[in-house]
This record gives structure tokens, C-alpha cells and sequence, in this order.
């Protein structure tokens, strides 16, 4: 989630050979057709997710990974891919939220939260993304495993987390949204006060069973600009505390001193095929 003749065909040859050249150790921007060309390096290293039908000449072409939907016209996706063996080809995306909720996956069991999971007002008249707005310090949106659940989502299955995110038409601050993961021993649903999970070794006090990640420490390097979304990627492996059979839950909080909108796309499960 390069662009950069001369007098003679040699001069125009060389020129072009060591643009190319250039960028190939460069991470890149993926640009939506059509949008407006503004550099977002959001992400520390990595490359970028691309898109399909970039126009960018003299771009090296990386190993393609899908993006699950096209983003609206107007916008620009932003990503990191930080995994070390390249698990493109390992991984499939089950969708949580796209648009509309998987029937499994519900937000029913929100707090201190007013939401509108079909939103139009992200700026864009042709695409439905959910908007959160937090009412209260630490207001969450639980994206929660139904008790009817049908597909299981076992955690030695279950890779990471990807999903967009967007300040619509205002800055969304890389210190505003807090992201964590839920799961359980017991139940392969979300239940509230389930204790299943807990350290096998002593700890100090209170430190959390699961953790709790800002925007910042999935890697954004600045705000995200108004009309640009950012993808984020947060792979279990690095973010598991404890052992657990089951991911039951994605919880995405506000910090306190943070009310205003936000707006969330594409919410999948990266599982290993």
C-alpha cells in the first residue's frame, strides 16, 4: 500500500536504464488509477503492496500480492510487507469486513462506540466502508466470532490481520486508534469475561494477555493525509504473548484524547493455505 530524452538514442537508452536501476532498491508507493500523485512513505522498510493497471513508467515490477478490492478513485493505498520468506504465495485472505460483515463476524458486542458499518461518507459515492467515531476514552469496535459461527479460526492457521484504514476527508493521526487481538482456549467464539488465556509463567502486574497496538507501532511514520488509505498488516507470530486455539476477536479502540471519524475497509484474515 520512478517516475522520473536527451539528443542522441544512446543518451535516451542510458537515461532510462539507470532510472530503472534506481528504483529497484526503493520502496514504492501503489498508487489507485486515477489518483492524485502525492508521496505517502507512511511504512519504516518494506516493499509495497502493489495494484493492478499502475501507470508508472520504468517501474520494477514486484512479486504480486492481491489486493482483495479496488479502492475508490481519489485514493491512494499505502503498505508494508514485512515478512521476512515472502508468504505471498502461502497465504489467502478470509474476509471479516468488506463492505459487509462475513456472516460469521458481528460488531454487536461494541462499546463507548458510535459506528455505521455501510458508511458513505469516506468521500467516495460508489463504496460502502465501515466508520467509527469513539464516544468515550478507549470506545472499542469488537469485530466478534459469532456463537454461529460456521468456519473455525484456529490460530495455528491464522497468519496475521490486514486491514485499510482512513481518516476520510480529515488527517487520521498515527497516535489515534489503538488495535489488539482476542482469542481464546476454550470457546471458538467471543465470550465475554473468558479467562482461557492466561501466562504460564509469572509476570508482572498487570501486563496484558493481548496486546495493545497503536498505528505507530504497525509501522506508520506520519499521519495519514485526508482522501489516502493505509494498509496494515499485524502478523500473530510477533504479536502473541500466550498460546491460544482460537482468534475470536479484533478489538479497534480510540485514544482518549481522540473523537473524531475514522473509517475501515477490507478487514481479512491472513491464513495460511
Amino acid at each position: 500500500m520512478v517516475q522520473r530524452l536527451p539528443k542522441t538514442a544512446a543518451a535516451l537508452l542510458l537515461s532510462v536504464v539507470a532510472l530503472v536501476g534506481c528504483g529497484l532498491n526503493e520502496p514504492r508507493e501503489a498508487l489507485i488509477p486515477e489518483a492524485t500523485p502525492t508521496i505517502a512513505p507512511f511504512f519504516r522498510d518494506g516493499a509495497v503492496l502493489p495494484v493492478p493497471t499502475v501507470n508508472v513508467q520504468f517501474a520494477p515490477t514486484p512479486t504480486p500480492i492481491p489486493v482483495p478490492t479496488p479502492l475508490p478513485p481519489g485514493s491512494v493505498l499505502a503498505s508494508r510487507d514485512t515478512r521476512p520468506d515472502r508468504l505471498a504465495e502461502r497465504i489467502r485472505e478470509v474476509p471479516v469486513y468488506d463492505g459487509a460483515f462475513h456472516p460469521d463476524w458481528t460488531v454487536s458486542q461494541s462499546w463507548d462506540m458510535q459506528f455505521n458499518p455501510a458508511s458513505r461518507n469516506a468521500g467516495f459515492a460508489d463504496r460502502i466502508t465501515f466508520e467509527g467515531r469513539g464516544k468515550a476514552a478507549f470506545g472499542g469496535v469488537l469485530f466478534g466470532v459469532k456463537p454461529s459461527h460456521q468456519g473455525l479460526y484456529e490460530r495455528k492457521q491464522v497468519l496475521g490481520i490486514r486491514f485499510r484504514i482512513s481518516g476520510g476527508a480529515e488527517y487520521l493521526s498515527r497516535d489515534s486508534l489503538i488495535i489488539k487481538i482476542l482469542g481464546s482456549n476454550t470457546y471458538s467464539y467471543w465470550v465475554e469475561g473468558d479467562t482461557s488465556v492466561q501466562f504460564k509463567e509469572e509476570v508482572p502486574p498487570n501486563t496484558l494477555i493481548f496486546d495493545e497496538i497503536g498505528l505507530r507501532g504497525l509501522g506508520l511514520k506520519r499521519d495519514i493525509p485526508p482522501g489516502v488509505w493505509a494498509e496494515l498488516d499485524l502478523w500473530l507470530d510477533d504479536y502473541d504473548r500466550v498460546d491460544y486455539k482460537y482468534i475470536t476477536g479484533i478489538v479497534i479502540m480510540n485514544e482518549p484524547d481522540f473523537r473524531a471519524p475514522f473509517f475501515i475497509d477490507a478487514v481479512h484474515l491472513l491464513v495460511e493455505r
